[in-house]
């Protein structure tokens, strides 16, 4: 079956006769038709008369036109529609200008004929109180499962209308942003409260102003009918006080039906929120809660935490846009090892500090917290060092997911790697480099991982800290060593060379793209003095300039041990009757490069002149120096 689609977007690219002929030839396919913004209301009337003029190869079963300004005229095309194609099941006429008079247009054919109708979706169409006599006598005759009256006026009256009708066989109501108030909310809850058998799983009251006393007559629909079918409650923006915190718990300690409550933008409260944990703490159904906009701070960050240490079902929680400072975030992160449900927790918008973030990042970054999803950003008081510790744990966690699973961790400590190549994944930090440093350290018998790829700029000299200590034990078996566009720096070449002296495996050492300046290679200088396996070493687009080389040549020459270097892009400028080519001369060096340095003609004669018989080189590489055919010849 086809569905087209034709949103504004889509009118740079094709016509409205293009999309029209379409449908035209392809009609008995036709599924769903959806024209979001796109259609004049002569087109409306074109698509309309081809639905109409055929209705043995119609099989709609969605008919979709949001904001397109539709008036009563197309709504009485619609409408002759509708009474000759009644396999329509979703008709979304949301954002457009029926008014009453649009609806009233509507509702015949669909008394009439369109028993297959099970959703009709009306948001923001200019409906008041009078649209609702008709909206009445469809959800009393016809088996509407879903109306959204969203974002429209009905009002007090309206309510009064369609209440009777709700619980027949309504499975989902939008009356969001409709001035209901008190009076109306109390209307329906005593519809409700009335109907046992009511169908009802989702209902919207978001923004209907029915403050303490509104939610007071919703709660006792909800304790007296507590095995009611509602699932999903959304009440944002309603003018609850602290004094609907009590009202919330009771209703969370008893109802075992509610999945997701909505109770942002109103002012619980620090109270609210220390009255509505206590019935959090054993409620085994609620999924999702939002108390985001609520006018919390710690005490009530505080209450919600220990609440979390015994819930067993919560998944997602918003604290967005309070005032939870370092106290309350500290204790929402410490309650998250207890907590073996919640995947996503909402902290932006708060008074996070440094010390937060930490706290997250040290809880994030083991393995049995479950929490996948972290929101923290527009917390103006963390810096931007506490925004990277969070960045990295929230990337850890979904590593542990997608690649650094258990399952690898297993055939690491049965010696079933013999290569690990992380140069290629995405957002790897040094908080993955600790955790395989530590089964390394800790597992005396894993003898075949001889190859680590390493790279991304979220490494740093604490990573190769780390690993460095693997690296110095007599255990280690790494032959290949590769660090690649990390920030290990100088600090992280010390722990290495530090390893190396040590070191009786490694053969290939590349710190390519790290940050190292001319202290790092004299670090390593003094580590290849001590070292006798080491035989390639890469330090490819450092910084280490002439100094650091000099250091390097050093060690080499003392060790005899590396045959190949590579010290391209390091800003090494030689002058003129240097000692280095006398070093270099003398070394096991067989293979150099020294491509895209300061190298000039008159430099790299004098070195040509200067190697001796016994001088190892076998290939040179000064590509890319200031050489011209004098130099090259």
């Amino acid at each position: 079956m086809i569905k087209v689609c034709y949103s504004k977007k889509d009118k740079e690219t094709y016509t409205f006769r293009q999309v029209f002929d379409f449908l035209r030839d392809h009609l008995s396919n036709v599924e769903e038709i959806y024209c979001d913004g796109s259609l004049s209301e002569q087109d409306t009337l074109l698509i309309c008369q081809v639905l109409t003029d055929n209705p043995g190869k119609v099989n709609l079963r969605t008919f979709s036109l949001p904001n397109n300004d539709l008036t009563i005229n197309s709504a009485e095309r619609i409408a002759r529609m509708l009474l000759i194609n009644s396999s329509i099941r979703r008709l979304d006429l949301r954002h457009n200008l029926l008014g009453p008079n649009g609806l009233s247009a509507l509702m015949q054919p669909l008394l009439t004929n369109n028993s297959s109708l099970k959703s009709m979706i009306l948001e923001n169409n200019r409906l008041s109180h009078k649209s609702c006599t008709h909206l009445s006598i469809l959800l009393r005759d016809a088996n509407i499962e879903e109306l959204d009256l969203a974002n429209n006026k009905i009002g007090v009256k309206g309510i009064k209308e369609i209440a009777p009708h709700v619980g027949r066989t309504l499975k989902k109501l939008h009356l969001a942003r409709n001035s209901l108030r008190t009076r109306g909310v109390k209307i329906l809850a005593k519809s409700l409260e009335g109907n046992r058998n009511h169908h009802l799983q989702f209902l919207d009251l978001t923004n209907n102003q029915m403050g303490t006393q509104g939610m007071s007559a919703l709660s006792d629909w909800l304790l007296i009918h507590h095995e009611t079918q509602l699932k999903r409650l959304w009440l944002g923006c309603n003018d609850f006080g602290p004094s609907c915190g009590a009202i919330w718990s009771s209703i969370f300690e008893y109802n075992s039906t509610l999945v997701e409550v909505r109770l942002g933008g109103n002012q619980l409260g620090n109270d609210g929120i220390v009255a509505l944990s206590e019935g959090i703490k054993n409620n085994h159904s609620l999924q999702v809660i939002e108390l985001n906009w609520n006018q919390i701070s710690d005490v009530g960050a505080v209450a919600l935490a220990t609440a979390l240490r015994t819930n067993g079902a919560l998944r997602v929680v918003d604290l967005s846009g309070n005032q939870i400072f370092q106290r309350g975030s500290v204790a929402l992160a410490q309650s998250l090892p207890y907590n073996v449900t919640l995947k996503e927790l909402h902290m932006a918008d708060n008074l996070m500090d440094d010390d937060s973030a930490k706290a997250f990042a040290d809880v994030l970054s083991e393995r049995h917290c479950v929490l996948e999803k972290l929101y923290w950003d527009q917390n103006p008081r963390m810096s931007l060092s506490g925004f990277k510790m969070l960045e990295n744990s929230t990337h850890f966690r979904r590593n542990v997911r997608q690649w650094f699973t258990p399952r690898l961790v297993e055939k690491i400590e049965n010696s079933q790697v013999n290569c690990l190549n992380w140069m290629s994944k995405r957002y790897i930090c040094d908080l993955e480099i600790i955790k395989l440093s530590s089964i390394l350290c800790n597992d005396k018998n894993i003898h075949s991982l001889s190859t680590v790829y390493l790279g991304g700029s979220n490494i740093t000299s604490k990573g190769s800290e780390v690993l460095s200590e693997w690296i110095r034990s007599s255990e280690c078996c790494l032959k290949r060593l590769v660090f690649r566009c990390t920030s290990i720096g100088d600090a992280g070449v010390r722990a290495i060379a530090e390893a190396l002296e040590s070191n009786v495996s490694l053969q290939v050492l590349a710190l390519t793209e790290c940050n190292i300046a001319s202290q790092g290679a004299n670090y390593l200088g003094r580590a290849l003095m001590e070292n006798e396996t080491l035989h390639r070493l890469n330090l490819a687009s450092n910084r280490i300039g002439v100094d650091g080389l000099r250091a390097i040549l050093g060690g080499i020459q003392h060790s005899k041990a590396v045959l190949a270097l590579n010290v391209s892009s390091n800003e090494i400028y030689i002058s003129k009757k240097s000692d280095l080519w006398d070093l270099l001369a003398s070394s096991s060096i067989q293979e150099l490069s020294f491509r895209h340095n300061k190298i000039d003609d008159d430099v790299i004669i004098e070195f040509l002149y200067s190697l001796r018989e016994e001088c190892h080189v076998e290939r040179l590489d000064f590509s890319e120096n200031d050489i011209s055919e004098k130099g090259s010849w």
